[in-house]
């Protein structure tokens, strides 16, 4: 049950930072540079969270 949870949130964490990603390039479009460098930052930082999650769930299918 734990290894479908961690496969579940990994896909949500993946698509949250395409989100990230897509309001990223829309400040890009607006110019401001400043939200745009934080957003990119966030959606890295979750795009590794969706990592991490993804190699606990490899572990568990072990």
């Amino acid at each position: 049950m734990r290894k479908y949870f961690f496969e579940v949130l990994t896909i949500l964490l993946y698509g949250g930072s395409m989100v990230f990603f897509y309001e990223c390039v829309r400040f890009l479009a607006k110019r401001d540079y400043v939200a745009s460098l934080v957003l990119m930052f966030v959606g890295l930082a979750v795009i590794r969270a969706g990592s991490e999650l993804a190699r606990l769930a490899m572990i568990e299918r072990q």
